[in-house]
């Protein structure tokens, strides 16, 4: 017998999928994601197990799904253009990061369950990845040098964000992105751009 996969867009989908996930950050937040378990979660959202995996095909699945919802609003909701040269794309990269800055700041509760070790602590190296590639569309194959440099600039976004976050925030999101890019003026990080893919990989000397 052929399952019949559900419309994810039905409003009783949707309304089904807030209640898992809202139970999904109770349990979370109560006994931490190894004590999470598929009953518990059928239970406190209300449905049976059958219902569940409509929706996931288990709990690291729904972590999944849960930390791809997260990325996107710490996106900013605004895809950053991977044309011109790294100084040309900074002022694009502002309001993203003030607007995904503002929202873990909203939510710092939530990404700190997220990136506690005993659940994912590679949650903002998985973000920093998204932004990676929002930045940069598709690179295609990439020279030693290229992929360095791509690497230099995801371990930083990484790093800066969970260190803002595991110190307690406090700094504002404005504050924390002014910081940020002062850091990278000082580092001279816009210097590393000239390896970075611009259409054609760069030549090697």
């Amino acid at each position: 017998m052929v399952k019949t996969k559900p419309n994810k867009n039905d409003i009783r989908y949707l309304a089904t999928q807030e209640r898992i996930e809202e139970a999904f950050w109770g349990l979370l937040a109560d006994r931490g994601f190894q004590k999470v378990t598929v009953r518990a979660l059928s239970e406190r959202s209300g449905i049976n197990r059958g219902t569940f995996y409509l929706h996931a095909e288990d709990k690291y699945d729904l972590l999944s799904q849960v930390e791809d919802r997260m990325h996107q609003g710490m996106m900013g909701g605004a895809a950053i253009a991977p044309d011109g040269s790294y100084e040309d794309r900074v002022p694009s990269m502002v309001a993203p990061m003030i607007a995904g800055s503002r929202f873990v700041y909203e939510n710092r509760e939530r990404v700190l369950l997220l990136m506690d070790d005993t659940c994912d602590p590679l949650f903002f190296s998985k973000y920093a990845s998204k932004v990676k590639a929002a930045m940069l569309g598709d690179i295609g194959n990439l020279l030693p040098e290229q992929r360095y440099a791509l690497a230099l600039m995801e371990g930083v976004v990484g790093s800066l964000f969970g260190e803002w976050v595991r110190g307690g925030m406090k700094e504002t999101p404005e504050e924390y992105v002014s910081i940020v890019l002062n850091l990278a003026a000082k580092l001279d990080l816009p210097a590393i751009s000239y390896v970075l893919p611009q259409g054609q990989p760069a030549k090697r000397s």
